[in-house]
C-alpha cells in the first residue's frame, strides 16, 4: 500500500513527500500507541531499576551498620579494662585486691555486694577514687562496707552484734569509669566465716 501511495505523485520530490506526510497522516494512531508503548516500557524499567538500585544501598548500608557495631564492639572488648577481684583477709580489716588486666586505664568508683546470686544488693562508693593503670593493682579496704551490708540486711544490730547467719558465699563487683562511660566488672565470689571476716588466710 505505501508503494501505491508513493506512486500517486505529481512530482519526483514533491510526490514522494506529499505520499510521505500522507502515509504519516494515516499511521499517526498506530505510531502514536507505538511511542506510548516504547515510553511507558522505559519507565517501567527505569522505575524497576531505580528500586532496585535503592534496595541494594539500603543492603550496603545495612551491612556497613552491622560490619561497624561489630567493630566497635570487638574494639570495646580488647580495649576496655578487665578487672580481676581477689579477696584478701588482713589482721585489721579485710581488703579486694583489684587488677587490671585490659589495655586501657580504669578509675574505681565504689563496689556492689550480695549474698552469692542474691537479688537484694548495697553499693558503697568510694571515698577515695583509685586509678588502675593497665596491669597494674590496688587494694581496696573492704570490711566498712560488709559491715554495712550486714546492718542494711538486719543480719547485724547498730552496735555490730551478730543477729543472723552470716557465713557463707558472697559476691562483689566493681563499678568503674573509662572511655567515657560507667561499667561494672563481672561477680566475683568470696567467702565470709561467722564473725562477718574473710577467712584467714584468704
Amino acid at each position: 500500500m505505501f508503494h501505491a501511495v508513493l506512486s500517486y505523485s505529481s512530482g519526483p520530490h514533491y510526490g514522494h513527500l506529499e505520499a510521505f506526510f500522507y502515509w504519516l497522516n494515516y499511521y499517526s494512531p498506530a505510531i502514536q500507541a507505538l511511542f506510548t508503548v516504547v515510553i511507558v516500557s522505559m519507565t517501567y524499567w527505569q522505575s524497576r531499576m531505580v528500586r532496585e538500585q535503592s534496595k541494594a544501598m539500603m543492603e550496603q548500608s545495612e551491612t556497613m551498620k552491622k560490619e561497624l557495631k561489630t567493630t566497635k564492639e570487638a574494639f570495646e572488648l580488647e580495649w576496655y579494662p578487665d578487672l580481676h577481684v581477689e579477696m584478701i583477709w588482713g589482721e585489721s580489716y579485710d581488703e579486694a585486691k583489684v587488677t587490671n588486666l585490659g589495655r586501657s586505664t580504669a578509675l574505681l568508683l565504689g563496689f556492689t555486694l550480695r549474698r552469692k546470686n542474691a537479688e537484694k544488693t548495697f553499693k558503697r562508693a568510694r571515698e577515695k577514687n583509685d586509678i588502675v593503670f593497665p596491669g597494674t593493682s590496688v587494694l581496696v579496704p573492704v570490711t566498712r562496707g560488709l559491715l554495712e551490708y550486714f546492718r542494711e540486711t538486719g543480719l547485724m544490730d547498730e552496735n555490730n552484734r551478730i543477729v543472723g547467719t552470716i557465713g557463707g558465699p558472697y559476691e562483689i563487683s566493681f563499678s568503674f569509669y573509662s572511655a567515657g562511660k560507667v561499667l561494672e566488672s563481672a561477680w566475683f565470689e568470696f567467702l565470709v566465716d561467722n564473725k562477718g571476716r574473710l577467712p584467714r588466710g584468704t
